[in-house]
């Protein structure tokens, strides 16, 4: 599990970030948490994941993390961001070279 250098945070989120990182490291459940992930694959722009889900061995490993938030409307208020950065940036919905070329700055 990899998060990206300035990660995103909903306003619940980013009061506990560390713990919450913390916490997903170490494989720990934790409800109410969702993490706005980089897809691996396929044409989706980003995907929310309940942090239970993290919890699987397979995902665990390969996922990168763009942001967290604390409840699923929190979340979609941190994609909501992210897309408005992104375009803002860019000029483009292109989020994934987005964020990444800002993980490389």
């Amino acid at each position: 599990m990899k998060f990206i250098r300035n990660l995103y945070c909903g306003e619940k989120a980013c009061k506990k970030a560390g713990k919450i990182k913390r916490k997903l490291q170490s494989r720990a459940g934790m409800i109410n948490v969702y993490c706005i992930v980089i897809p691996q694959y396929g044409t989706d722009l980003l995907e929310i994941y309940p942090s239970y889900v993290l919890l699987q061995p397979f995902l665990h490993k390969e996922v990168m993390i763009a942001g967290i938030a604390c409840g699923y409307d929190e979340a979609v208020k941190v994609v909501e961001q992210i897309l408005e950065d992104t375009v803002k940036e860019q000029g483009n919905y292109k989020v994934r070279e987005y964020l990444l070329g800002h993980q490389r700055k």
